[in-house]
């Protein structure tokens, strides 16, 4: 049986064997297919809950009070978090101190040198303020002086001497003896009881002022024991309130006449002008018998020179002024020759006197006199160029103020 086919117009075919027209009909057939598939379900994506941020911990304050000046202090974390202080406070007063800390333990370590350590662990707490008072407690005793004279000096037996008051000084527990003494004052023995570790004790003393009399009566026993820097600021304390003072003057004078200075001259004559007998050291040679230096004693007062020995020994004259008929210097400058009509034990005597320095001395062979003068300022060439001035000024003064009278 014979079938006939329909004819039908192929267009051109793809590389596939396919033509373009069969191609864009199975790509539609497909998207039919994908879009009959199970249908597309939108769903929306959860919100994040918003970020809160985290901060940081408060720090604390921590206010510390330490009572000794000086003292070193040392301040850490317990468990090592980083923070490590170290300070050292003012060295002559109590010290406060802030600081701001993170939170947490900390140890504290506070120590200076003579006292027991302090040691505190102590806790800060965020935005918190820890107040902290450390009162370091000394090993040895403490001792404070002061006194009503700034320049008084004060004298610790067994410890030293202090030209300045103290204050919290140190010092080994035990019984002591506090001396304060000034030129011009009463001085003052204290016993001071400091037996106890960390004892403090606190005294102030008061001199009292000495009258005149004993000031110069204790210048005048510094010259007979060769301190003569004591004796004369005791004596310049008594010549800043009265520079007239007659004895002051004297004094003052003598002072000079044994350190060989010139100016003590002037002293001297002031003294006597008002009213002072002026006493001077002096040596005479004696010729009869055997020659020899006899110590003896030079006075002035305002109307005469007197002449004496300390025994009974010749010459013991009085000459006023106007009786001296010869003064004046041995051509070599080792002594003063003085002569003139006087009394003697209430008889007249006229006398030529050989005056030498009371450190002059005879030679071995007893010929002549001569002097070893001693490593100072003072010298026999200064004792009688001394001695020579005053006399000398003795009677130009004098003389003067009689021809004005």
């Amino acid at each position: 049986m014979l079938f006939l086919l329909p004819v039908y117009e192929l267009s051109a075919q793809g590389g596939g064997g396919r033509s373009e027209t069969a191609e864009r009909s199975l790509n539609v057939s497909r998207n039919l297919t994908r879009r009959a598939s199970k249908p597309r379900i939108f769903r929306a994506s959860p919100k994040k809950p918003p970020s809160i941020p985290v901060s940081a911990p408060v720090d604390g304050t921590l206010a510390l009070m330490v009572n000794e000046g000086g003292s070193e202090i040392h301040l850490s974390s317990v468990y090592g978090a980083g923070v490590s202080d170290q300070m050292i406070t003012s060295p002559n007063a109590p010290s406060f101190i802030g600081r701001m800390l993170p939170p947490g333990n900390y140890s504290l370590l506070v120590k200076k040198l003579g006292f027991f350590d302090e040691v505190r662990n102590i806790t800060i707490a965020p935005g918190k303020r820890r107040k902290v008072i450390v009162n370091l407690r000394p090993k040895l005793a403490l001792l404070s002086v002061n006194t009503n004279v700034p320049d008084a000096q004060i004298e610790i037996d067994r410890i030293g001497k202090f030209n300045r008051p103290l204050r919290k000084y140190r010092i080994k527990p035990g019984m002591y003896n506090l001396n304060v003494q000034r030129r011009g004052f009463i001085s003052q023995t204290i016993p001071v009881d400091l037996k106890i570790p960390g004892q403090e004790q606190n005294i102030t003393v008061v001199l009292q002022p000495l009258r005149i009399d004993s000031i110069l009566d204790q210048a005048y026993d510094k010259i007979n024991h060769g301190d003569y820097t004591i004796a004369a600021d005791l004596t310049n304390d008594v010549l800043l309130l009265n520079s007239a003072h007659a004895r002051a003057n004297f004094i003052f004078g003598l002072v000079g006449f044994y350190r060989g200075d010139p100016s003590s001259v002037g002293y001297f004559l002031k003294a006597i002008r008002n009213g002072e007998t002026v006493k001077l050291p002096v040596k005479f040679l004696d010729e009869v018998g055997s020659i020899r230096l006899v110590d003896a004693e030079l006075g002035l007062n305002r109307n005469r020179f007197s002449f004496r020995t300390s025994g009974r020994v010749e010459p013991n004259i009085i000459i006023s002024w106007p009786d001296i008929s010869e003064l004046a210097k041995s051509a070599d400058q080792s002594h003063i020759i003085l002569k003139g009509k006087g009394d003697s034990y209430g008889h007249p005597i006229e006398e030529l006197l050989m005056l030498y320095s009371p450190i002059a001395s005879l030679r071995s062979n007893l010929s002549e006199p001569f002097c070893q003068s001693p490593a100072a300022e003072r010298s026999c060439t200064s004792d009688v160029d001394i001695l020579f001035r005053l006399l000398s000024g003795w009677r130009a003064s004098f003389h003067k103020t009689t021809a004005t009278k």
